[in-house]
């Protein structure tokens, strides 16, 4: 099991910045605008909305809500693979361990 503080180390990286980490964001208003990794694009269809925490391409329709969901999503992994992905590759430490509620 993950521990919380590894989660909401997570969890509290905003969605643009893990998104950017993968594919290429261009600033537009609030959203932020980039090349669909999951289907053929040749101009920016997918929107990130920080405000949210949301992305959706308007070409493909695929879209989700929070970073980790894109990265499970981008390189086909499961959550805990996710989650220790975007841990390694942002110099967060990747703690697992037993999470007791008090």
């Amino acid at each position: 099991m993950i521990t919380d503080k590894t989660l909401d180390a997570v969890h509290k990286l905003p969605i643009e910045d893990v998104i950017g980490e993968y594919v290429s964001l261009q600033k537009k208003g609030r959203d932020f605008l980039g090349i669909c990794p999951f289907h053929e694009d040749k101009s920016p269809s997918l929107h990130v909305t920080p405000g949210k925490d949301i992305y959706k391409c308007f070409a493909c329709g695929e879209g989700g809500h929070g970073g980790a969901s894109f990265v499970m999503k981008h390189f086909k992994l499961s959550y805990p693979e996710a989650i220790k992905k975007i841990c390694q590759d942002r110099g967060i430490p990747f703690e697992e361990g037993h999470t007791y509620d008090s």
